[in-house]
C-alpha cells in the first residue's frame, strides 16, 4: 500500500506538469513583449511554449532571459522584432511558419540584440516563415540544424540585410535547405555576414546551392 507521502509527492508532481501551458502574445496593452498584460499567462520562462499569432506584432526590446520554444502561426502573418536591447535564448526548438499560410510569410526581424537558439531552427516548418537580420541583429545557432523549408509544403526565406547568422552548431551540415516534399527555400545577402566552422562538406554545400540559386547575393 503506498504511503500518504508518496501519494502527496506524486499529485504535487502531477499538478506542478499541468501548470505548464502554451503563453501566446495577445497585445492586449501594447506590442511589448516585456508588458506581463500582453500575454495570456503573463512573461514566458524557461518551462513555455511562446506563441505568436493572429497577426499579432510582439517586440522585444530587453532581455527576456530562457524561454523553451517559439512559434511564429496561424493564418495571419505574425511578426516578432528584435531591436536594440534585446535578447532571448531558446533551449529548444525556434519554429518560424509553424502552421498557416498567409498571403505574407510569417516574420522574425533581428534588427538589432542578439536571438539565441539553443537547439534546432526552422524558417518555413509546414507554413510559411521568415528570417530577416539586419543593422546590429544577432541569430546564433548554437547546436543542432537551421533549417529552410523544412517539411512537407514548407516555405522558408532568410535575408541577411546586416548584421549576423553565426552557425556554432556541431551539426556535420548545420545548414539544411528543403527537406521537406514540396518545400521551398532561399537566402539573399544584401549585407551582413554568415558565419560557420570550416569543413570541406560545409563549404560543398554552400557553393552547391550558390550554383542552383538558392543563396544569392
Amino acid at each position: 500500500m503506498r504511503s500518504p507521502l508518496v501519494l502527496g509527492v506524486c499529485i504535487a508532481l502531477l499538478l506542478t506538469c499541468s501548470l505548464a501551458a502554451d503563453t501566446r502574445f495577445t497585445g492586449a496593452v501594447s506590442d511589448l513583449w516585456s508588458n506581463p498584460d500582453n500575454w495570456n499567462n503573463g512573461l514566458p520562462d524557461a518551462d513555455d511554449k511562446v506563441q505568436i499569432e493572429g497577426g499579432a506584432l510582439c517586440v522585444l526590446d530587453y532581455d527576456a532571459g530562457v524561454i523553451k520554444h517559439t512559434a511564429l502561426e496561424g493564418g495571419n502573418t505574425t511578426h516578432l522584432r528584435l531591436v536594440d536591447g534585446a535578447q532571448v535564448s531558446v533551449r529548444d526548438w525556434s519554429i518560424i511558419g509553424y502552421a498557416g499560410a498567409p498571403e505574407e510569410p510569417h516574420l522574425l526581424e533581428v534588427l538589432g540584440g542578439v536571438y539565441n537558439a539553443n537547439a534546432r531552427m526552422f524558417i518555413g516548418f509546414l507554413g510559411s516563415g521568415m528570417l530577416v537580420v539586419d543593422y546590429a541583429g544577432v541569430v546564433n545557432l548554437n547546436a543542432q540544424q537551421f533549417a529552410v523549408g523544412e517539411n512537407t509544403g514548407g516555405k522558408g526565406i532568410v535575408e541577411l540585410r546586416g548584421g549576423s547568422l553565426n552557425l556554432l552548431s556541431n551539426s556535420g551540415l548545420p545548414l539544411r535547405f528543403r527537406a521537406g516534399a514540396n518545400s521551398t527555400a532561399s537566402m539573399d545577402f544584401s549585407g551582413g555576414v554568415m558565419t560557420q566552422a570550416y569543413t570541406d562538406a560545409r563549404a560543398a554545400y554552400v557553393n552547391d546551392h550558390i550554383a542552383d540559386g538558392t543563396i544569392t547575393a
